[in-house]
């Protein structure tokens, strides 16, 4: 649980609503933020758990229960 703790709110939103197949305008609709926020939120948290790509980082936040789908 130590990635969770590392996560704003809002960064933790964007990776279940990314597990969810929102795009990255969807999420930035559902979050009330623009979408370069979303995009900037994205590659933070891909940092933060060492993703490369959207896919990866849904599965690395399932196995780290950082999310539940």
């Amino acid at each position: 649980m130590f990635y969770k703790n590392k996560l704003s709110d809002r960064q933790y939103e964007i990776i279940k609503l990314i597990a969810q197949n929102y795009s990255n305008k969807e999420i930035a609709n559902k979050l009330y933020v623009s979408e370069s926020t979303v995009k900037s939120d994205i590659r933070l948290i891909m940092e933060l758990l060492n993703a490369y790509g959207r896919v990866h980082l849904a599965l690395i936040a399932y196995k780290r229960k950082i999310i539940k789908i």
